[in-house]
């Protein structure tokens, strides 16, 4: 069921692009992806999995301030969320993060000066942070 939410999502996002006013054609797109996430919250049982769905979702939001190059604040925020949750990742896991990039990640968003700096390698090391440990 949470698919068909995603391919309606697709579907919105292709007709929008045909044509239009986008603006308009774009106001059923948020209706349907809270209709998504609600759908994951209230159908996925297993707290692992759940946790790693949202993991994956603040790691989503992280990405995109860095690429957007949003305030620092904002940047902060979502990483704060995201290491709440990773604190629920369990230690026996295949799907533990790597703590080499984590620690990356703390120290360019820890300051604001480092995340105006480095907000490329933080790109990286978020992209890598599931990556196993070698």
């Amino acid at each position: 069921m949470a698919l068909s939410f995603l391919q309606m999502a697709k579907d919105i996002l292709e007709k929008s692009a045909q044509g239009g006013n986008p603006q308009l054609s774009l106001l059923p797109l948020r209706d349907v992806l809270y209709s998504f996430w609600g759908c994951i919250m209230d159908n996925v049982f297993d707290e692992e999995v759940w946790n790693l769905i949202f993991c994956g979702k603040s790691m989503e939001r992280v990405d995109f301030c860095l690429r957007m190059r949003l305030p620092f604040a904002e940047a902060e925020q979502e990483f704060r969320r995201l290491c709440r949750r990773l604190r629920f990742v369990p230690k026996d896991t295949p799907y533990r993060y790597n703590l080499q990039y984590l620690c990356d990640l703390v120290e360019i968003l820890g300051a604001e000066e480092e995340y105006k700096l480095h907000a490329d390698k933080a790109m990286a090391s978020l992209e890598h942070l599931f990556e196993v440990s070698a």
